[in-house]
């Protein structure tokens, strides 16, 4: 039988409920609420979590959504970081509204989940127009923090009134697919019979491309990293010339660094989650190997020497499965991946640039599709695995040159073999360079008739 009971914390009050024995570890599942800043609140939790502890017992008939979700996010095999941000969604987006439906009721009501994420788009706290406070944390605390003497304390923003923002359409879209990939447990198990979430009207989305940082800003910033620090100035540089996600440069150790050959290999991703740390595959989970500029080998040459010369005076040698870019003078361990961000955007609004770190793989991507690198080749060393579809739809921007001559390129060759000989049209030269259009449409005004375009 379940029970349930009211936990007295430093912090505030939290239900607590029994919920019997885990058939497969044999250990005591406990339901634990939230932290609560009034106990009538942990009394509110524990009555709803009293009802779920009971629908475990019976879960193909009484089961709650709640349940469902917390056992999907058991069973289901996700990565840390989709744990963590499915997680935050659940809580916060779903619990509240739908948790106490059973999983039968709730697969036939397509309409309150439409209602829900119109609610969403207009307010991603569901606020339905209501005043409220947003409150620096969810812990008992003094809406406007004061010293002692009754002074406000400085660099300590108030709790400020609520200001609606609403949610994107992809972010709607993801609680809706954590939701469908729930139910679609749940049709297996034999506890629903139908999908809601797969019935749904989901909103539109429009994927924008991303602005890439233009040559003059990355050329601002990378200086301006090694007038601060070296290193950073060299992983901003690896960042920039590679095109590497975030935990892929971070996680890059000498063991996949070939000097000799110039080349470097892209074959992990580290990430930092809620406190938990973890290194997994890249995105598509395969390695890339690229080549390496001169200048780039120059660069990690000297790192190179610089920490071996470091280390060999207190008797230590470099480990080939050392970090490159690290904290500590061994390597031993990678930075933050948030750390990097974060000396990322106080650099870059120091040199006025306001694009964030992540859109240096679009100025990689724009700037070898303008100086004629091929669609594939590129793709390669972005780590797109669908051979180029990625690259040109979301990172490739501002290669309106290349499109350009591109089209006179086609347009010249169908010339050449005598389209538009038979109605007059003179065959086109190459496009002109600026200058030399100038001098054509002086020598037009000067003589009064179209001369050939000077080639």
């Amino acid at each position: 039988m379940a029970k349930g009971g009211i936990d007295k914390l430093k912090t505030g009050w939290r239900a607590r409920v029994y919920a019997g024995i885990n058939p497969i570890t044999k250990k005591q599942d406990y339901l634990v609420g939230p932290t609560r800043a009034t106990e009538e609140e942990a009394v509110e939790d524990a009555a709803r979590l009293l009802k779920e502890a009971k629908s475990r017992r019976s879960p193909d008939r009484s089961a709650t959504v709640s349940h469902l979700l917390d056992k999907w996010m058991e069973i289901a095999d996700h990565e840390l970081s989709t744990v963590v941000t499915n997680r935050g969604y659940i809580e916060q987006k779903l619990k509240p509204v739908i948790g106490e439906y059973t999983v039968r009721q709730f697969q036939d009501r397509v309409d309150i989940l439409d209602e829900l994420y119109k609610h969403l788009r207009v307010c991603s706290k569901l606020c339905q127009g209501k005043p409220l406070i947003d409150h620096r944390t969810s812990r008992p605390h003094d809406c406007q923090p004061r010293n002692k003497n009754g002074t406000p304390k400085a660099n300590m923003r108030d709790c400020l009134p609520h200001v609606c923002k609403p949610m994107p359409s992809t972010t709607v879209i993801r609680i809706n697919a954590i939701l469908q990939a729930a139910y679609g447990y749940a049709i297996s198990w034999g506890w629903a019979d139908r999908n809601p979430a797969a019935l749904v009207h989901k909103p539109k989305v429009t994927k924008k491309k991303a602005p890439p940082h233009t040559p003059q800003e990355v050329a601002a910033l990378i200086n301006a990293a090694f007038a601060y620090d070296e290193d950073f100035g060299i992983q901003l540089w690896m960042s920039a010339i590679t095109g590497g996600r975030r935990g892929e440069i971070i996680s890059l150790r000498w063991r996949d660094v070939d000097l000799g050959d110039g080349l470097i290999c892209l074959d992990e991703n580290y990430v930092v989650r809620d406190g938990k740390k973890e290194f997994k595959g890249t995105k598509t989970d395969e390695d890339r190997w690229m080549a390496l500029d001169s200048f780039s080998v120059t660069m990690l040459s000297a790192l190179r020497a610089r920490r071996v010369a470091a280390l060999v005076l207190v008797g230590l040698k470099l480990d080939n499965d050392a970090h490159v870019f690290s904290p500590e003078p061994d390597g031993s361990a990678p930075w933050n991946p948030d750390t990097y961000t974060h000396r990322y955007e106080r650099l870059a609004a120091k040199v006025g640039v306001t694009k964030p770190l992540k859109n240096l793989r679009h100025f990689n991507a724009t700037e070898l599709l303008r100086g004629g690198v091929d669609v594939a080749t590129v793709a390669d060393r972005l780590g797109h695995a669908d051979g180029g579809v990625t690259t040109l739809r979301f990172y490739a921007s501002g290669t309106r040159t290349a499109d350009q001559r591109a089209a006179e390129q086609l347009s010249r060759n169908l010339q050449l073999h005598g389209v538009g000989e038979d109605r007059g049209v003179e065959q086109q030269a190459p496009p002109p360079t600026p200058k030399a259009d100038r001098r054509h449409k002086r020598r037009v005004l000067m003589t009064g008739k179209a001369a050939s375009r000077p080639r």
